[in-house]
């Protein structure tokens, strides 16, 4: 398992938020934050199965908002 830091701005409140979460890839990083912000209907209705982190964050974008995370060293 890795720590990631993820960054979500959300262009309609203009607040970013940074989240330390523990995920094994930064496509569950992206979900771990997501789940959060959106709720966990947002992740079950949104993103195909066969989703990339680049389709998450084009999607995220498609919504006025942005999201990157930056994996931490061990």
């Amino acid at each position: 398992m890795h720590r990631w830091v993820v960054a979500f701005l959300s262009l309609h409140d203009g607040e970013l938020r940074q989240t330390l979460v523990q995920a094994d890839t930064k496509l569950l990083a992206y979900k771990a934050v997501l789940d959060k912000e959106f709720g966990r209907d947002y992740w079950v209705d949104y993103v195909e199965d066969t989703a990339t982190p680049s389709d998450i964050e084009e999607r995220v974008f498609d919504g006025d908002c942005y999201i990157s995370a930056i994996k931490i060293p061990t």
